[in-house]
């Protein structure tokens, strides 16, 4: 009996939604010096690839010129080595150079994309309500109905060519659901996000014409800042190579970084024409949108969009750090809708200030969505679809779909390495992730945020045995933490210096200075948890057995990365100047005087993420991990850095150390509860949460 009642129920969301398709969208005017405008620009943006192909046809016959016309160069008088030197420079040096520089500029023609979601495509057999819909409403606006309906996992929804330049004369067009933005947006604000899309749709000249412009736009900018594997090469054999031949690799490096200026200048001239169309287009396509659902909802549209966007970049960051053990949210829509209930009342005030100023700028392709929403305010218009549904309501079975589109988006991302095994349930990941929270909370609060990796936390390897002197143990802790709270202010001034001094003298002492509080800390952890195996005081913890199992498990975890940790405070060192002197290498627009420190410092790197390979060996990890027991080795040394490819030293070592103070971290945090249970024992109760430091800046900031 259960089948019948679904489908009464879905029979009923259909009459519902598709009777409040009860009038037609006027047509939207497009002004005559607009249509104009957009066949200028979009004729001037086909001038500038023509141009770019005429700089490669000129460039090949600059070489062809030089090849046939300065052959007298090979029987120029004289002999013996010096002869030959200067016919290789005078005569093959251009035409090995100008052939470089060809080359370099045709493999931008011809250079592929870099990894992209594949959309689910839809059926209607599976979704007629959604197809229902959909022809409905692009009816209604007047525009063509998609050959092809696809969803996604992005924060958009969007109008397109199905096969791009294959489909600019007909209409084969594509739409584009992103299910985050479904699962996010009532059924009203999700009309009026598709009418705008379907506002593209009827602007079929408009709409072509943007297609020409956008993709030379998109293709600009990758031939311009595009770098690969040949760039790299090219470095190299300039610097590696004997300078007589080398300097025929450098005089090829300068052409084509003449070559890639003159392509920026017509990027950004192409950019800045085509701008203030685009952005007109966006307007009109707003004015449909209106039209359908009305100003006001449109403005709702615009605030909960930004949500969405801020929500979906703590969901990405999140499920990176779970992935490190294997896991994922099964449905990364639902998860993204979790996050968008948890933006604190400090962010919603930031995200309400952003929407309220932010400003367009003169090379910007969307209005900045204060101006859209002023727009909308000055035309006050009402609107006629209006139905009280979650936009999920327009799916047959939204909660597969989601998980489905959610495991493409993995697989593309992240390749075959990811299984159904690693998808979990989202109460599974808001636990892991409030019990970590809830740890470095403990760790700010019991240390009172003096606690740094760079001082790493020793204890004494009888921390697991109770004291000898209950009494004077309970006594001990009392006394450490009243220091480490008085200690506290000076302590972070001092340490604000050791991080920022790199003579080692003045280091030392500095530690000299910092080394009370952190005996004191060391002290009070150390006594908390003898104390934990203290029969008469565990009697008065809640769970003491199972906090002595956990710390016993822990313990020997972190004494061994302790004993690691020089080796990977040297890894630090290494990686942060390699990063600094990138930072200089930049700031000084590739000053080449840099680039040996550089190779050296990448080196360096490399040596230092060797050796903390091998102090980690064979140390079990030691929290749950989704593929079982693993070791830390498997853990933190997934990836390995490839032999002189800066990139990928940056990317290893920066993943080492993330994944050794997490680690860290995660387990002082863990101690420290059992602590704070300890001390609560005997009442203390735990110390209030330090305010967040005052930034240099002066400007208050959230933790």
């Amino acid at each position: 009996m259960a089948q019948p009642t679904a489908t009464v129920s879905q029979d009923a969301v259909a009459k519902r939604v598709l009777a409040a398709f009860s009038s037609a969208c006027p047509p939207i005017p497009v002004p005559l010096h607009y249509r104009l405008g957009l066949m200028v620009v979009a004729v001037a943006m086909v001038l500038l690839p023509l141009i770019y192909v005429s700089l490669i046809g000129l460039a090949g016959f600059g070489v062809y010129y030089h090849a046939v016309h300065h052959t007298g160069v090979l029987s120029m008088p004289g002999g013996g080595t010096g002869k030959l030197m200067a016919i290789a420079l005078l005569y093959f040096g251009p035409i090995l150079a100008g052939g470089i520089l060809v080359l370099f500029m045709i493999k931008p023609l011809f250079a592929g994309r870099g990894p992209q979601e594949k959309p689910r495509k839809l059926i209607r057999a599976n979704e007629p309500l959604l197809f229902a819909f959909v022809e409905n409403l692009s009816r209604t606006i007047g525009a063509p109905m998609p050959a092809e309906i696809v969803a996604d996992s992005q924060i958009n929804a969007s109008a397109s060519f199905r096969r791009g330049i294959l489909s600019l004369f007909g209409n084969d067009l594509v739409l584009t659901l992103g299910l985050p933005v479904a699962a996010g947006l009532n059924l009203n604000q999700f009309t009026g996000v598709l009418a705008h899309e379907f506002g593209h749709f009827a602007q079929s000249t408009g709409m072509r014409l943007t297609f020409i412009i956008r993709s030379i736009n998109a293709w600009f900018y990758r031939v311009v800042y595009e770098r690969d594997a040949w760039d790299q090469t090219l470095t190299e054999w300039s610097q590696e190579s004997d300078l007589r031949i080398g300097i025929v690799f450098y005089l090829a490096r300068v052409c084509v970084w003449l070559t890639r200026k003159i392509l920026w200048l017509l990027m950004v001239f192409g950019h800045g024409i085509s701008c203030f169309l685009l952005r007109q287009m966006e307007y009109d396509a707003d004015r449909h949108e209106m039209q359908v659902t009305g100003s006001a909802c449109l403005i709702q549209t615009m605030s909960r969009m930004t949500y969405l966007s801020v929500a979906t970049q703590w969901a990405h960051s999140d499920l990176k750090d779970s992935w490190k053990e294997a896991r994922l949210a099964e449905d990364l829509p639902e998860y993204i809708l979790m996050k968008v209930s948890k933006i604190p009342e400090d962010a919603q005030e930031k995200i309400a200030k952003r929407l309220r100023e932010s400003k367009t700028g003169l090379f910007d392709t969307h209005p900045s969505e204060n101006d859209r929403i002023e727009a909308a305010q000055r035309e006050q218009v009402q609107g006629f679809f209006s139905v009280d549904l979650p936009s999920t309501a327009l799916f047959s079975d939204f909660k597969a779909l989601s998980r489905i589109v959610t495991f493409d988006f993995y697989r593309e991302m992240l390749g075959n390495k990811v299984k159904r095994e690693n998808l979990r349930p989202l109460s599974e990941l808001i636990d892991r992730q409030e019990r970590e929270e809830k740890e470095v909370k403990a760790v700010m609060r019991y240390f009172q945020r003096q606690v740094s990796p760079l001082r790493p936390l020793g204890l004494d390897t009888g921390a697991l045995a109770p004291p000898a002197d209950p009494t004077g143990a309970e006594q001990a802790v009392r006394r450490a933490r009243e220091r480490v709270v008085e200690l506290a202010p000076a302590y972070a001034k001092e340490m604000e210096r050791y991080e920022a001094t790199r003579a080692k003298q003045a280091r030392e002492e500095i530690a000299a200075r910092l080394a009370p509080l952190e005996a004191a800390a060391r002290e009070r952890l150390n006594a908390s948890l003898q104390l934990l195996h203290d029969e008469t005081t565990a009697a008065r913890v809640p769970e003491a057995p199972a906090l002595r199992q956990e710390i016993a498990a822990l313990l020997p975890a972190f004494q061994n990365l302790n004993r690691a940790w020089p080796t990977v405070l040297a890894l630090h060192m290494a990686h942060t100047r390699m990063m600094e002197l990138l930072e200089q290498f930049e700031k000084k627009k590739g000053d080449q005087s840099y680039r040996a420190a550089i190779v050296e410092r990448m080196n360096a790197t490399r040596e230092k993420w060797r050796a903390v390979k091998a102090a980690l060996a064979d140390m079990p990890y030691p929290f749950e991990h989704a593929a079982g027991p693993i070791t830390l080795h498997k853990f933190m040394f997934e990836n390995v850095p490839v032999p002189n490819d800066l990139g990928s030293t940056i990317e290893t070592g920066g993943d080492v150390l993330s994944k050794s103070f997490t680690i860290y971290f995660r387990i002082l945090g863990r101690m420290v509860l059992a602590a704070e249970a300890v001390e609560q024992a005997f009442g203390l109760p735990a110390l209030p949460e330090p305010p967040n430091p005052e930034p240099k800046d002066g400007k208050k900031r959230s933790a």
